[in-house]
């Protein structure tokens, strides 16, 4: 599986309602954590479960921080904030018998121990840096159909990469099993 289509991101927050309260929040961290929990893998792996699960419920209390801002450039940053944190407390799981790609699984290419399964840092920065760029250089539209804000938060994801650490299945001396900067898909 893979997080949704662009399509799917656009028409599903097309269709989310429109509301002036708080519940907002509610809605759009709802909204995103659908499109990619238990979605979200990386090609270079088979894993037995589906290993990402993005932290709505930090999500959703980081935008019920945001307020009225002096520009849309610190609008921008408080909103890409939000999403960096959220991808800081967010998990990507990586377990024993998970294999490294193509199958079929070896004992060379499965491991037997995961020590790590981290979402590198260096990405997460670049995928901020691009959020707020992005939600800068957005045109304003009245349709939500037409707006930029799913794709841009769609690529933030898909630019993150993955850095798995541990060792493989080889009796009887397992030796490192490493995947470094893994793109999700």
């Amino acid at each position: 599986m893979a997080i949704d289509s662009l399509a799917t991101f656009q028409s599903t927050f097309a269709a989310l309602p429109l509301v002036e309260t708080g519940v907002w929040t509610t809605n759009f961290s709802d909204w995103l954590d659908a499109r990619v929990t238990a979605k979200a893998e990386i090609a270079e792996v088979t894993h037995a479960v589906t290993p990402f699960t993005f932290d709505k419920a930090t999500f959703k209390s980081e935008l019920d921080k945001l307020g009225v801002t002096n520009s849309r450039l610190d609008g921008a940053t408080a909103f890409a904030n939000a999403w960096r944190v959220a991808i800081d407390s967010s998990t990507f799981v990586t377990l024993a018998g998970d294999f490294v790609n193509p199958p079929p699984a070896t004992s060379a290419n499965t491991w037997s121990v995961v020590t790590s399964s981290i979402i590198d840092t260096s990405s997460k920065d670049t995928a901020e840096a691009q959020i707020i760029t992005d939600i800068v250089n957005a045109s304003n539209v009245l349709d939500p159909l037409n707006s930029d804000l799913p794709k841009i938060l769609r690529d933030a994801f898909l630019n993150l990469t993955i850095s798995i650490t541990g060792l493989n299945s080889v009796a009887p001396t397992p030796a490192p099993l490493n995947v470094s900067g893994a793109s999700l898909l």
